[in-house]
């Protein structure tokens, strides 16, 4: 769950006014030819001139800009200041403490919550209403994912790339599918779906190179019995998507599976369940944006009264909050400075006294002057509450928790950037956003 690349590529450079205007400019001009070769070399010419145009765009005042209120953010400089932090409440939220230390935390009906803590990263837990632990599960592995479905399933995802399934409430395990490589998984809430019919649906995620360029695991495995068995198909991969599979969901609004791919091209996707599972050759899957400035590759979704909403993975680049009622027409919003530089890597929604609140976590680990933001909507949208700013060079903040319903809490954990060898990220600790 916390494997994600932390250094920075030499292709993706942003093309910002401070590239000039830093003391270093004659090493990042020496620089630049080797850039560019990288840039052609790893096919991320469409990318580039993306970015450039956006950029352009952004600083002609020609994209219109999500809506902030007037509500400053609260400013994190440490998160080891835990008063700082619990200060963070309005009308409608609040935030606390955490009585666990939840690494992942997915709540089951029966008011159980099904996760693994960061005291014990390998080990399942099953814990009721009073903390309690109903059943416990040790792997060989670390847990990455987690999901359960409708009807209690339980599935998780080893550090080993393994996947194992139950049926019977934590009692045994079987593993009933290995992903390509070891490092490979499935994005934690955005990378698994369950069909109406019950059908679940993985996108595999990784980032495995050989001889310097990205080796494609764009795979999607689906199971028609309850994760005892799977089937998969590697259409993505022959339509040249060159890394991973960002995003797996199902959508209400048109009745087909959402699928986003990383990393040049960055495409939307879409299907209905029997063409991908009934298919003799080829699914029929089928694109939404064929050219790369059309956006696409959403790292984060959500659909909320017939609304669907989507944060794009431009790291380093221009981001936008997309939305659409129809699935023809998409409407984007610029994520202005200082935050533009973050990618959206999750949205949820979370059920409180006052309506249904949807939550987004922008970060930036990369670029020196971009901060990173936790923000609200409580309009589905229309307009955010800036909840806390924090540097991205140090700190980290993970939506962790996850539901079959719209959750009442959401589990937050935050994590320290770490430059040791075999260690990305350090949990530092963990909140919970409630009423």
């Amino acid at each position: 769950m916390f494997r994600q690349i932390t250094k920075i590529s030499s292709t993706a450079i942003p093309i910002t006014r401070n590239f000039f205007s830093e003391k270093r400019v004659l090493f990042r001009l020496l620089k630049f030819p080797y850039a560019i070769k990288q840039i052609i070399k790893n096919k991320k010419t469409c990318e580039l001139l993306s970015f450039i145009y956006w950029e352009i765009c952004y600083w002609l005042g020609l994209f219109e800009k999500i809506t902030f209120t007037n509500t400053p953010p609260v400013l994190i400089n440490s998160f080891g200041d835990k008063n700082r932090i619990l200060l963070l409440e309005n009308e409608s939220f609040r935030i606390r403490i955490s009585d666990l230390q939840w690494k992942m935390r997915f709540q089951c009906n029966g008011n159980k919550n099904i996760g693994c803590l960061h005291s014990n990263p390998c080990q399942l837990v099953c814990i009721d209403n009073t903390d309690e632990i109903v059943w416990s599960k040790k792997f060989s592995h670390e847990l990455l994912s987690l999901h359960v479905n409708s009807i209690g399933t339980v599935i998780v995802c080893l550090a080993n790339g393994q996947i194992f399934c139950s049926e019977d409430n934590g009692n045994s395990f079987l593993n009933t599918l290995t992903l390509t490589h070891e490092d490979c998984y499935f994005r934690f809430e955005f990378g698994i779906t369950e069909t109406p019919d019950g059908i679940i649906i993985i996108g595999e995620y990784g980032n495995l190179q050989k001889k310097g360029r990205f080796s494609s695991v764009a795979n999607i495995y689906f199971s028609i019995d309850n994760g005892n068995s799977w089937k998969f198909t590697n259409h993505l991969i022959k339509q040249g998507v060159n890394k991973h599979i960002h995003l797996v969901k199902y959508s209400d609004i048109i009745n087909q599976l959402i699928l986003t791919d990383g990393d040049n091209r960055k495409k939307m996707w879409c299907c209905h369940q029997d063409d991908l599972i009934g298919h003799t050759k080829e699914p029929e899957i089928k694109m939404f944006n064929k050219k790369h400035i059309r956006l696409g590759g959403f790292t984060s979704f959500l659909e909320h009264n017939n609304k669907a909403i989507f944060g794009t993975d431009y790291n380093g680049g221009t981001n936008f909050i997309v939305t659409t009622n129809s699935y023809i027409t998409f409407n984007k919003l610029v994520i202005p400075d200082p935050y533009r530089r973050c990618p959206v890597y999750a949205l949820k929604k979370r059920r409180s006294q006052n309506g249904i609140e949807i939550w987004a976590n922008l970060h930036n680990s990369t670029i020196t002057n971009s901060k990173s933001l936790v923000m609200v909507s409580r309009d589905n949208g229309q307009s955010w509450i800036r909840v806390f700013e924090y540097c991205g060079h140090n700190n980290r903040v993970h939506f962790v928790s996850n539901s079959n319903k719209i959750e009442n809490s959401i589990v937050i954990c935050i994590t320290e950037l770490s430059n040791s060898p075999g260690e990305s990220e350090k949990p530092l600790i963990t909140y919970e956003i409630t009423d």
